[in-house]
C-alpha cells in the first residue's frame, strides 16, 4: 500500500513539474500527502497549485481544511473557504469546509446555518452531521447537539471521527440545554477533540471531506 502511494506521489510530482496546467494532479497529490499525514507537503502542494489556479474552489477548500489544523491560520482558512463557497456553494463538501471554518473561528451561528444547508443537500453525510452537532454544542443547544452527534455515529463515516465523537457525547452527558445564547456558555469547558493524530494513525482521518 505504501509502495503504491510512494510510486503515485513520484509520478504526480513529475506531472506537476512538467504539466503544471493539469489541475487534477495538484488535487490528487495534495490528497495523497494528507492521507499519509504529511501535512507540510500537502499544504505546499496546494499552495503551489493555487499559484497556477488561484480561483479553483477545490484547491481553496482543501487548503482551508488543512490550515484549520493550525490555530494561527484560522483567518486565512476562513477566507479561502468563503472564496470556495462563493464559487461552488452547492457542493456539500465545500459547504462543510466553510461551516467547519466558521466553527474554528468561533462563529457558531454561521456554522449552523451553512452546515444545515449542506445537510439538506446530502442528508446522510456523517461528517456534516458531526460538525453540525459540535456547532450546536458550542452554541448552547445541547439537545440538537446530542441529536446530530448520535446520528453521525450511525453513519458509514463514523470510524473517521469515532474517538472525538465518543468524547463529545461523554461531555454532553447531563448538561442542560442553554439554547438561545449567542456564544459558548461560560460553564462549558473547551473540549480537546481535534489534536492532530500521530503519523501512521489510521482512524480519525484529518481530511474526511476532500474535494
Amino acid at each position: 500500500r505504501h509502495h503504491a502511494r510512494d510510486k503515485a506521489v513520484g509520478l504526480l510530482n513529475r506531472l506537476t513539474r512538467e504539466r503544471p496546467g493539469y489541475e487534477k494532479a495538484w488535487l490528487v497529490l495534495g490528497r495523497l500527502f494528507a492521507e499519509g499525514n504529511d501535512l507540510v507537503s500537502a499544504v505546499e502542494v496546494l499552495e503551489n497549485g493555487l499559484k497556477h489556479f488561484p480561483d479553483h474552489p477545490d484547491l481553496q477548500a482543501n487548503l482551508a481544511w488543512l490550515l484549520l489544523e493550525n490555530q494561527d491560520q484560522i483567518t486565512r482558512a476562513l477566507s479561502l473557504a468563503q472564496a470556495a463557497f462563493e464559487k461552488a456553494g452547492g457542493n456539500p463538501g465545500i459547504a462543510d469546509t466553510l461551516g467547519w471554518a466558521y466553527y474554528h473561528a468561533g462563529l457558531y451561528a454561521q456554522a449552523i446555518w451553512v452546515l444545515t444547508d449542506a445537510l439538506e443537500k446530502e442528508p446522510g453525510n456523517g461528517f456534516i452531521q458531526f460538525h453540525l452537532g459540535l456547532s450546536h454544542y458550542r452554541h448552547g443547544s445541547i439537545d440538537n447537539a446530542r441529536h446530530w452527534l448520535e446520528k453521525a455515529g450511525q453513519t458509514p463515516q463514523a470510524p473517521h471521527f469515532s474517538d472525538q465523537l465518543e468524547r463529545a457525547l461523554a461531555d454532553l452527558s447531563g448538561r442542560p440545554d442553554t439554547r438561545g445564547r449567542e456564544s459558548r456558555p461560560a460553564d462549558m469547558p473547551q473540549m480537546d477533540l481535534f489534536s492532530s493524530p500521530e503519523v501512521g494513525e489510521e482512524e480519525d482521518s484529518l481530511v474526511p471531506q476532500w474535494n
